[in-house]
């Protein structure tokens, strides 16, 4: 959830939120060399509607052997366009 915590500050420091984001790209360290896990597929749904609720967006989730530090286990990369009328 960390990372997701990241992510809206960083909207915020643009002035933008989860709403006026129109794309998502998740990588994870899987827990088994084959499948990223039931545990991140449900947090991270639970996480989108807890933030964005009934709205959707596009989302890519790629598994990764690594990221930038050794605990870390999600980084989550989004596109938001700011302005825009719904």
């Amino acid at each position: 959830m960390q990372a997701f915590e990241n992510v809206e500050r960083t909207l915020a420091t643009a002035g933008a939120t989860w709403r006026d984001v129109i794309a998502v790209t998740s990588y994870h360290v899987p827990g088994s060399a084959d499948f990223i896990g039931e545990v991140h597929n449900r947090v991270m749904a639970e996480q989108f509607r807890r933030r964005m609720g009934d709205r959707g967006t596009i989302w890519i989730e790629i598994g990764v052997p690594a990221l930038g530090a050794p605990k870390m286990r999600v980084e989550i990369r989004v596109t938001a366009i700011i302005g825009r009328d719904d």
